[in-house]
């Protein structure tokens, strides 16, 4: 449900999860459980990443925040407080790249405002 003096709806927010929920994290405590010993072997100069790629894909609302029960899908966008930009839709990305290129660009006057 929304709230009242909240700026961001319901609606808002899973639109926005969307662009972050194809990326995979380790399962946080794992790393306790494996010795160094257990880690494969790097060559030098090899990239290590701390999060994989899912496929990016449009969440539903969790209905009473359950992720069970699931309410209409929305479509992945920037929060309107942001510029409500919608994400192409043409699977070729998770939104992450639009937004940190709209993020950075010298035309955001809100980045030019805050940095």
């Amino acid at each position: 449900h929304d709230h009242k003096f909240d700026p961001i709806s319901q609606s808002e927010y899973y639109a926005f999860y969307g662009i972050f929920d194809s990326t995979k994290y380790p399962f946080p405590g794992s790393e306790e459980h494996k010795a160094p010993s257990d880690f494969p072997k790097l060559s030098d100069g090899q990239p290590v990443y701390a999060v994989g790629e899912g496929t990016p894909h449009n969440v539903h609302i969790h209905k009473r925040g359950d992720p069970k029960t699931l309410g209409p899908e929305t479509p992945r966008r920037f929060l309107q407080i942001l510029g409500d930009q919608i994400v192409p839709a043409d699977g070729k990305g998770s939104g992450r790249l639009q937004l940190a290129e709209w993020l950075s660009s010298p035309k955001n006057p809100l980045t030019a405002r805050v940095m």
